[in-house]
């Protein structure tokens, strides 16, 4: 799970949480679901100058869904992950969030100096563990969620992948964030 990334400043899910609670908050979101398209195509870039949301062939991108570079404040993205994204496909959606995590986490990282994690270092230390985690606290806030919902529930709620309404849902109760 960490072979791809890079090592980076520790960060916590509780602190990624926070993060992903500032964008909503910064943004004005105060609903469950989010349209990460429109996020990251029309309203980020009135607010971080020089962003842009790139969209490429799926040829172009060879083996990745989508690419961040933080430090010129890009992601480019397939066209079918944008198409998809933009009809709410879960996994499609989740790729946008982490992306972004990517811009707003790691723009102080310097890929060429970085060392790459291995599957022994911490999660909580991994470049890609800290996009994953970003993008499933952004896309399933926890205070949209009940002890009481099922994976379904937040599924349709959060237009997410079942894996993911699953994850973040198990980690809630496991932190006591349910009601």
């Amino acid at each position: 799970m960490h072979d791809h990334g890079y090592i980076v400043k520790p960060r916590g899910r509780a602190s990624l949480r926070k993060v992903a609670m500032n964008v909503r908050r910064a943004f004005k979101i105060d609903t469950p679901f989010i349209d990460i398209v429109r996020l990251l195509d029309v309203v980020l870039p009135k607010f971080l100058d020089g962003f842009e949301y790139q969209i490429y062939e799926d040829a172009e991108l060879g083996h990745d869904h989508a690419r961040t570079f933080p430090e010129r404040k890009i992601i480019q993205v397939q066209q079918s992950v944008d198409a998809r994204a933009r009809i709410h496909e879960g996994r499609d959606r989740l790729t946008l969030a982490h992306e972004l995590g990517h811009l707003l986490l790691h723009h102080d990282v310097d890929t060429g100096l970085a060392r790459r994690a291995k599957h022994s270092d911490k999660a909580y230390e991994c470049s890609e563990w800290q996009a994953n985690c970003f993008a499933g606290e952004l896309l399933i806030s926890h205070e949209h969620v009940n002890s009481t919902d099922s994976i379904e529930d937040i599924m349709n709620r959060f237009k997410v992948s079942y894996q993911a309404a699953n994850y973040q849902f198990r980690m809630y109760l496991e932190e006591g964030l349910l009601t």
